[in-house]
C-alpha cells in the first residue's frame, strides 16, 4: 500500500470514518427507539417517532435486538478474515470498504424510510426491521474493521500512527456532539426520518479513503510488503484460533 506522507493527507484519512460512525449512532440512538411509540411524551411522540404508533410486536423486537447485538460483537473476525484475504486486482481494502460501505447505506435508508404496514405492530414489521438492522450491523463491521486495519498500513512511523488515531478520536467527540446535540435540536421540530437523511451525507467521509488508498493487486493471495517482500495472510480458521487465545479478548 502506498503511505502517507503528509500531514494534511494524514488527517483528512483519520476523518474518513466519521460519518459512517455517526450512521451507527443514528440507528442505536434514535431509529430503534422511533419503531415504539409507547413510553414518549405526547408533545414529542411526532417528532421521535416514524408514524406516532408502535410498529413491531415488542417481544419480538427484542429478541432482534439481542441478535443484532450477538452478531455485531462476534462478527469482527470473520469480517477482518474476509478484508484480510480479499482476492481482487484492485487489493484488498478499497474492495472490502465498498462491499461494507453500499449495502451498510442502503440498510441505513431501508430501515428509515420503508416500513411494509403503517397501521401498526406486526410481525412482518418486526422481521423487516430485525433483518434490516443485522444487515446494518454486519456491513457496519466490515467497513470500519477495514479501515481501522489500514492505520498500521497507510504511514510508516508510529508517530504517524498515533496522529491518526489521536485525530479519529477527536472525530469521535464531535459525532457525538452532533448526535446528541444537534440532532436533538433538529428532533424539536422535526420528524426523525427527514432528519435521519439530512444525517446521511456525513457518511461520504469514507470516500477519503476510497480515494487515498493505493494498493497491488492480491489476486494471488499475496500482499506485497514495502520490502518488496511477499506476506501471506492468515485464514478465517487460524484467525478464530489465534483471537481465543487472546485472554483480552475472551474478558471482553
Amino acid at each position: 500500500m502506498r503511505k502517507l506522507t503528509k500531514k494534511g493527507q494524514m488527517f483528512l484519512y483519520a476523518i474518513g470514518g466519521m460519518g459512517v460512525n455517526m450512521l451507527n449512532l443514528m440507528v442505536n440512538s434514535y431509529l430503534c427507539s422511533a419503531l415504539i411509540a409507547t413510553g414518549f411524551n405526547p408533545d414529542v411522540i411526532q417528532y421521535q417517532t416514524f408514524l406516532g404508533r408502535d410498529l413491531v410486536i415488542a417481544g419480538v423486537w427484542a429478541v432482534f435486538g439481542v441478535i443484532a447485538k450477538i452478531i455485531d460483537g462476534i462478527i469482527d473476525v470473520p469480517m477482518a478474515s474476509f478484508t484480510d484475504n480479499l482476492k481482487t486486482r484492485f487489493g484488498r481494502r478499497r474492495p472490502a470498504l465498498i462491499i461494507g460501505l453500499v449495502p451498510m447505506i442502503l440498510a441505513y435508508v431501508l430501515f428509515t424510510l420503508v416500513t411494509p404496514n403503517p397501521q401498526g405492530a406486526t410481525l412482518l414489521n418486526t422481521i423487516f426491521y430485525g433483518v434490516t438492522l443485522c444487515v446494518f450491523y454486519s456491513f457496519y463491521t466490515l467497513t470500519m474493521v477495514t479501515y481501522y486495519a489500514t492505520f498500521t498500513e497507510i504511514v510508516d512511523r508510529q508517530e504517524d500512527r498515533n496522529f491518526l488515531s489521536n485525530v479519529k478520536s477527536v472525530c469521535d467527540i464531535l459525532y457525538f456532539i452532533l448526535g446528541y446535540v444537534v440532532v436533538r435540536m433538529l428532533l424539536n421540530g422535526m420528524n426523525v426520518r427527514p432528519v435521519s437523511m439530512i444525517v446521511l451525507p456525513i457518511v461520504l467521509t469514507m470516500l477519503i479513503p476510497l480515494l487515498l488508498i493505493k494498493e497491488d493487486s492480491t489476486k494471488d493471495g499475496t500482499v506485497t510488503l514495502e520490502n518488496g517482500e511477499k506476506a501471506v495472510s492468515v485464514n478465517l480458521i487460524k484467525s478464530i484460533a489465534y483471537t481465543f487465545k487472546n485472554k483480552d479478548y475472551i474478558l471482553w
